[in-house]
């Protein structure tokens, strides 16, 4: 088993894949930079405008493809309709201070044992930087008093 970890992939590209193509023993080859690119970012998406609407289409899609109709679902994600099922609302806010320090605090030991296991410093992983602070404070106060829905961005960046 190989354990890779996203964050090499996204700052050394052609080191991850020469790493992953020598584990899986097949010839490395170069990426070039039209292959780099971010795919399912979370930075664009908002919140749905509906979620029961949302939740039909979800529940919709899986009936399809329990049917093997991946075509159909495939089709329907690449047409202007995904936007009024799945999104089009709010976008989401960033998480307050607290909660940045909470999230950090809650999995700190998870990452002190992966550290150890593959016998790497993820110290980027366990500290809140000063940086992120005034960026959480700033975006805290414009947007005092809302809730907060973590999207796959938020929770990869503090989990994991």
């Amino acid at each position: 088993m190989l354990a890779t970890i996203f964050d090499d992939l996204q700052q050394r590209p052609q080191s991850f894949v020469d790493a992953l193509a020598s584990f899986i023993g097949i010839p490395r080859f170069k990426v070039s930079k039209s292959q780099i690119a971010r795919v399912h970012a979370s930075d664009t998406m908002t919140r749905p405008r509906n979620y029961f609407r949302t939740h039909s289409a979800v529940m919709c899609a899986d009936w399809l493809k329990a049917r093997r109709l991946n075509a159909i679902v495939t089709a329907f994600k690449s047409s202007p309709f995904v936007k009024f099922f799945l999104g089009g609302g709010r976008s989401f806010e960033e998480p307050s201070r607290e909660v940045w320090l909470q999230l950090y605090e809650l999995f700190r030991p998870e990452v002190e044992a992966l550290e150890i296991v593959l016998g790497r410093d993820l110290s980027a992983w366990k500290y809140f930087n000063e940086d992120q602070i005034a960026a959480a404070q700033s975006s805290e106060s414009a947007h005092a008093g809302s809730d907060y829905i973590f999207n796959a961005r938020d929770v990869s960046r503090s989990a994991y």
